[in-house]
């Protein structure tokens, strides 16, 4: 058992005995305070830096984590459920929901840690993108002719589903009827579970954003979906979304930032995404034949997500 703070001697010779003295008396003190932040990004930085110059593995960083003590990496915090990746793949629905409702381990030991995670400007931003779509939506559908008795909302790559019952919730008289899709049958449980108080809102279809099968939508909202696609996979599943989308439509995705200033610490704990800049998403969907001024770009306060926003209302 090693002694709080100590790295243990299984941790690669190759790696900077600076880093491991640094985490250690970080977590000995029972995890950052806010005077430690700059030196932690810092820390990031230069650990992805050396990853991806090859200086060091992912396997060095993963066992400087692991045996870290206390352990401010084990699945018993924020930072190592991402480490862990549960369900076989980054960003999953359980994650994300722990994210909306600001999860903190009940150890105080590791509680700082979770703090900390929180704070980052990505975790943040995703948090935000929750209430945006609140906003987005009740705009939208006070937007739409009030004749219509029915809008019908898209949801490709649905996640946890907590932005569609807060929605529902807030707003008892809402037209909005959703689709949910996602790939995994467990986030689409889950989802339904966390929706029950407003289950006659929403309908749920296990399907990749390729193979589903739907109504044509008035509202799509695309985002937590564009983040884990390549350029030729994303400008594909756009390509149906925007033709599926009904004239005078809207549509919403989202992509981190290529200035997310999380970006070093995500890659490291192994949630690596798509970063793009407002200039490629204007090209991506471009590409898939959205004229330009029906193209909108719009920056999240914290600088690390972007929002497509595709408009249909004058365009075929």
């Amino acid at each position: 058992m090693a002694a709080p703070g100590e790295i243990r001697s299984c941790v690669s010779p190759g790696l900077p005995g600076a880093w491991a003295e640094f985490l250690g008396r970080i977590a000995m003190r029972g995890g950052p305070e806010p005077a430690d932040n700059a030196g932690l990004s810092d820390f990031f930085r230069k650990a992805a830096a050396a990853v991806r110059d090859r200086k060091v593995s992912r396997a060095d960083l993963r066992s400087l984590f692991a045996n870290l003590e206390p352990a401010a990496f084990s699945s018993a915090t924020m930072q190592g459920v991402v480490l862990a990746q549960r369900f076989g793949y980054p960003g999953d629905f359980e994650l994300l929901d722990c994210i909306y409702k600001g999860c903190t381990c009940a150890d105080p030991a590791l509680a700082r840690w979770d703090v900390f995670f929180h704070g980052q400007p990505a975790i943040r931003a995703l948090r935000n993108a929750k209430a945006f779509f609140r906003s987005w939506l009740s705009q939208a559908e006070a937007d739409f002719d009030n004749r219509l008795p029915r809008l019908r909302l898209l949801c490709p790559g649905g996640g946890p589903g907590r932005e569609l019952l807060e929605y529902f919730a807030e707003n008892p008289a809402s037209r909005v009827f959703c689709t949910y899709l996602d790939p995994d049958a467990r986030a689409v449980a889950y989802a339904a579970g966390i929706c029950a108080p407003v289950a006659g809102r929403v309908e749920y279809q296990q399907a990749n954003p390729l193979g589903f099968q739907a109504a044509e939508p008035h509202l799509i909202w695309a985002c937590g979906l564009f983040d884990y696609l390549d350029d030729l996979n994303l400008v594909s599943i756009l390509r149906r979304l925007w033709h599926l989308l009904l004239p005078g439509g809207r549509l919403v995705s989202g992509s981190f930032s290529r200035a997310n200033p999380s970006r070093d610490y995500m890659n490291l704990l192994g949630w690596r995404l798509h970063h793009r800049d407002a200039s490629e998403l204007v090209l991506l969907a471009g590409q898939v034949g959205v004229p330009g001024k029906a193209i909108q770009v719009e920056a999240d306060p914290e600088g690390a997500y972007l929002f497509l926003h595709l408009d249909k209302k004058y365009f075929p």
